[in-house]
């Protein structure tokens, strides 16, 4: 396995001093506002919906849906994470778990990735594992950063390479002050799409995330990839 990618692999890479995390994965962050605009569009009602979030980070989708009615839980390998959102929401449930170790006596209406694909190495064993854990007309809400943006330097950011095989490359993005070192695992949509459905998940709905105007309006950067995606949204159902 490549440097790169152990290390974008790496459940702990949030405990290890490298990424400042917790200001990046508050819920008023501009890109978590992006990312619950994006699926408001098609999550639809989820009151007394059952809802797993996996790599719920920092905690902040697991207590908007919370306060949308809906019985969630949040899984995160990062201690770190863990600690943050246990005390920012201690009446909401978290378990520190990788999503492959994850066992759980009943299925689920909704399960959510958002930015967590980045860091599996196995996209196969996901999707059957994901799939498991869904009731059979149950939903896969996915988000995931545009490949073209995230393996190229950008806003001053440098970022560093490897190529794992056609379509996948594993970044090293220095983000400076803002955030620290984050190593991540890049895949085009059809890397995705292609290795769910061959793991009877059928998409139902694929859309890239482009810069919205308030966007613009408050990160005048994004400015330059207006009309272009910077993510990709995918709702996969069990076939």
């Amino acid at each position: 396995m490549s440097s790169y990618l152990s290390k974008a692999s790496n459940p702990k890479q949030y405990d290890l001093g490298e990424v400042r995390w917790d200001q990046e994965g508050s819920g008023d962050n501009y890109f978590r506002r992006l990312f619950l605009e994006s699926i408001d569009d098609f999550i639809g009602e989820v009151k007394n919906k059952t809802i797993l979030d996996v790599g719920s980070g920092t905690g902040w989708l697991v207590s908007e849906l919370n306060n949308r009615g809906a019985k969630v839980i949040g899984i995160d390998p990062s201690k770190t994470n863990l600690l943050t959102a246990n005390a920012r929401y201690p009446k909401l449930e978290f378990r520190l778990v990788p999503i492959e170790d994850f066992n759980y006596k009943k299925r689920f209406d909704i399960v959510i990735c958002v930015m967590v694909f980045e860091h599996i190495p196995d996209l196969e064993n996901a999707f059957e594992k994901i799939n498991s854990l869904l009731k059979p007309d149950g939903r896969l809400i996915v988000i995931t950063g545009d490949f073209n943006k995230f393996v190229k330097s950008r806003f001053g950011y440098t970022v560093e390479r490897e190529i794992i095989e056609d379509e996948i490359v594993a970044t090293k993005t220095n983000y400076g002050e803002r955030m620290g070192v984050l190593y991540d695992i890049n895949r085009t949509p059809n890397k995705y799409i292609e290795t769910a459905i061959s793991h009877d998940l059928k998409i139902k709905v694929y859309k890239p995330i482009q810069p919205t105007e308030w966007l613009i309006g408050e990160q005048e950067k994004y400015a330059q990839f207006s009309g272009n995606s910077i993510f990709h949204l995918y709702i996969f159902e069990r076939s």
